[in-house]
């Protein structure tokens, strides 16, 4: 879920500016937002790397970071929570 600003038209902020979201009130960055959303829907690390064009390991990190803010044990109970918390 996003959070918006004050204004409810079209945002001047630059995609690298762009709002964090909130998931169970924790923060997340825009990278980890889409990390969750990405693990959430079934896809790999390899996979979200390749789309977003980062290394294998730099998002291997970021899931690891969400990991930490979540509390998650696993990566198997990471991507479950995301799983419940991001379904449509």
């Amino acid at each position: 879920m996003m959070e918006s600003g004050p204004s409810s038209g079209p945002s001047s902020v630059s995609p690298d500016q762009a709002p964090v979201i909130a998931l169970e009130g924790v923060h997340l960055t825009r990278r980890e937002a889409q990390i969750a959303r990405d693990l959430a829907h079934g896809h790999s690390i390899t996979a979200i790397a390749e789309t977003l064009g980062i290394s294998k390991k730099t998002a291997a990190i970021h899931r690891d970071n969400l990991r930490g803010k979540l509390n998650c044990a696993t990566s198997s109970e990471l991507i479950a929570l995301l799983a419940r918390a991001l379904k449509p």
